[in-house]
């Protein structure tokens, strides 16, 4: 069990954005990284993917995503975990796409949520470099999502998509028994 415990590697909060509220955040990682979830009895479960037993008897699935950020022009200075849901990002994609932004990587945005019930609304407002300060690598970021779905943490010398492997299984059988506890 020790070898799986990953060393110094960042704990990451996930940043709430409640209604009437705004951010303006610079992203500290490469890329968005996402997975697809099955909402079963009030919990959010990795689909591992092929003989998903939710996605065999037709549970919804939706996509999320997770960016890296630090919040700008406040005191809270460390990187947070920004959820992204599929229109969120499909939107902000769009948007980088159409003002001539590469990638995520060191980008401002302009986060907010108008209402209690209202999408998150991320906006690319500029290249922000200077401000994203060091950038937090990919497998950091999947040890900070684990623990959200009771996935194993991943193992330094794992690459992401060698982790991705290790947790199918433990994945369905978490599916299995969420599954059996909403049938009761």
């Amino acid at each position: 069990m020790i070898a799986d415990s990953p060393s110094k590697r960042p704990k990451l909060a996930v940043l709430k954005i409640r209604g009437g509220q705004a951010a303006d955040l610079v992203v500290c990682c490469h890329c968005v990284l996402g997975l697809i979830t099955h909402w079963i009895d009030g919990r959010s479960y990795a689909c591992p993917g092929e003989d998903c037993p939710a996605c065999i008897q037709c549970w919804p699935d939706r996509w999320a995503g997770f960016l890296v950020v630090r919040c700008v022009g406040t005191k809270a200075r460390a990187p947070m975990l920004l959820e992204l849901s599929s229109s969120s990002w499909d939107r902000l994609a769009g948007l980088m796409k159409l003002e001539g932004y590469g990638s995520v990587q060191a980008l401002f945005l302009h986060a907010e949520r108008r209402k209690k019930k209202s999408p998150l609304i991320v906006d690319p407002v500029a290249e922000a470099p200077e401000a994203a300060g060091r950038m937090v690598e990919s497998m950091a970021v999947w040890s900070a999502i684990s623990p959200l779905y009771g996935l194993p943490q991943p193992r330094l010398d794992e690459t992401d998509s060698m982790w991705v492997e290790r947790c199918k299984p433990a994945a369905r059988r978490l599916i299995e028994l969420a599954i059996v506890r909403a049938s009761r």
